[in-house]
């Protein structure tokens, strides 16, 4: 009896033994398995991060190539819209204390322009503070369009009245234009000024707002 109980019991440590071994195996299997898992994972994150970082270099290819062809299309409108002899516009809306004399805004650029019309247009009732201006360009003012009879405050007392001129005068690259308010008082004036002209050869345009 005693040695059946003793192979009972050895049989019992070999079975318990072989369970623990299978049992181990098991986890080392599971364990292998999670970093193996794990490894794969890092891998789909890394690739998800280059083709990310693809995406991004990818579009900010493309709006820099979109960047540059919009330059390059706005570039080429604005020659095309400055071409000799083209009739180009220049305004501006002045806005300055009817008493505060000489302002000197736009000139010639790129090339010398021919001015064919101007016209000032009263933006609402000017104030009774501006007496007259007078609008002139060219080196000193030697070319005179509105002197202060044809810029009285009387001519311009009335939303949308105007005053204009036509005629034809050659502006070099040199000359500025130059507006004289002349007044009893501060009140600004509000007024649009429009100036149209052609340029004698390409890329010639007048620029520059009241300072």
């Amino acid at each position: 009896m005693d040695i059946e109980k003793l192979e009972l019991e050895k049989l019992s440590e070999i079975i318990i033994s072989t369970t623990s071994l299978y049992n181990y195996a098991q986890i080392v299997n599971q364990t292998a398995q999670w970093n193996a898992n794990v490894t794969f994972y890092n891998g789909l994150t890394a690739n998800q991060t280059a083709i990310i970082a693809n995406q991004s270099l990818c579009g900010d290819a493309n709006l820099a190539n979109q960047s540059t062809l919009l330059d390059i299309c706005y570039r080429a409108n604005v020659t095309a819209n400055r071409a000799a002899g083209l009739k180009q516009y220049y305004y501006t809306e002045i806005e300055k204390p009817a008493n505060s004399g000489n302002h000197t805004f736009a000139k010639a650029y790129g090339a010398t322009v021919i001015v064919e019309d101007i016209i000032i247009e009263a933006v609402g009732a000017q104030t009774s503070d501006l007496v007259c201006l007078e609008l002139s360009s060219g080196n000193a003012s030697l070319i005179s369009y509105f002197d202060a009879t044809e810029g009285a405050q009387a001519n311009l007392d009335v939303n949308g009245k105007q005053i204009s001129w036509t005629d034809a005068q050659r502006i070099s690259t040199t000359s500025w234009f130059t507006i004289n308010l002349s007044g009893t008082g501060a009140t600004n004036v509000d007024l649009y000024l429009d100036i149209g002209y052609r340029a004698t050869s390409n890329n010639g345009y007048l620029y520059g707002d009241l300072p």
